[in-house]
């Protein structure tokens, strides 16, 4: 089957709810813990009978060696994978966090260099104009790959990983998930002892949006927040509010632009590419990396802007500049 990306994960905003999240808290909603790695997937070619690799955009060929290794991982678990397609079926798609160094550099030691599967999607064939394509059928709910999964992992060999369900909720407003997450800031998973985690990931396995997508809901600890800001190696050179006059575009860079950002974009956009980041590719990641920046921040940049208007021209000029200055250009 052809390869399909995961979804983009939405930012849950506890002032102005998003029209993409909106009703995600209706029934029963399952709380993960979000882990900082590579975006991966494993599909099965039922053409060339053969399991295919992939970052978050595109398949791995083992040549150029951007998998970190995730090909060696896959292979050798390589006999756990195709049963679990052979329970599967060819169009399903398995989704999960290679863990290697990115941001959070404090997991602990037998973490790292394992795939944690996060998502298992099935897929369906339709006709359109005339053309067959795969899409979207469900995603299996945690009960159900799990099980799928414990029953190939007894077969002999290392045991294929999966990120757990850390809690379940269900029916809750906005303000009751603004408290559960002040109340579980201390949700961790393969971090060292007195390490944070990174967030949490909230999923209804029975919800689609007003757009008919189905989509998850994110929440980032605000103290990982901290700590990325008080890892940044680089200092930017950003204007500063000196009354009430001031732009605000300085301010909301300022605010919620950070190194790590910077480098997670870089290293997502060099994953792409197959190949390292240059100056000449700049323009590119720019327009990638801002329009993250923007679909993640938006809403708070609304509530703390107020009345006054953004200059969103303005806003992406200081963007470019401070991602210079993260780069080390």
């Amino acid at each position: 089957m052809n390869r399909r990306n995961y979804q983009h994960i939405e930012k849950i905003n506890f002032l102005i709810e998003s029209p993409d999240l909106a009703g995600l808290f209706h029934g029963e909603v399952y709380v993960y813990p979000k882990i900082d790695g590579c975006n991966c997937l494993v599909r099965y070619d039922e053409v060339n009978r053969k399991l295919v690799v992939g970052g978050r955009n595109r398949d791995f060929d083992g040549i150029d060696k951007t998998d970190r290794g995730l090909l060696a991982y896959v292979k050798e678990r390589e006999k756990k994978f195709l049963a679990l397609f052979e329970k599967l079926g060819p169009n399903a798609t398995i989704y999960g966090e290679w863990l290697v160094p990115h941001t959070i550099k404090y997991y602990q030691l037998e973490a790292w260099n394992q795939y944690y599967i996060f998502d298992i999607v099935l897929y369906k064939e339709i006709e359109k104009d005339g053309k067959k394509e795969l899409v979207q059928d469900r995603y299996l709910p945690y009960e159900e790959y799990s099980t799928l999964i414990d029953e190939v992992n007894k077969l002999e060999g290392p045991a294929l990983m999966y990120i757990p369900c850390l809690d379940k909720i269900k029916d809750y407003t906005l303000e009751q998930v603004k408290q559960y997450v002040e109340e579980h800031k201390d949700y961790v998973y393969l971090t060292k002892e007195g390490n944070i985690g990174e967030g949490i990931i909230f999923k209804n396995y029975h919800y689609r949006n007003a757009y008919n997508r189905v989509v998850w809901g994110k929440v980032v600890f605000a103290d990982f927040l901290q700590i990325k800001q008080d890892r940044k190696k680089v200092k930017l050179n950003l204007p500063k509010p000196q009354d009430e006059d001031f732009e605000i575009e300085p301010a909301l860079i300022g605010k919620h632009f950070n190194v790590e950002f910077a480098k997670k974009e870089k290293c997502k956009f060099e994953e792409v590419k197959g190949a390292p980041f240059s100056m000449r590719n700049f323009g590119e990641l720019l327009m990638n990396s801002y329009h993250e920046f923007i679909k993640d921040n938006i809403f708070d940049f609304i509530k703390e802007a107020k009345a006054k208007p953004i200059n969103f021209k303005n806003l992406q000029r200081l963007y470019a500049d401070a991602l210079k200055s993260a780069l080390g250009y």
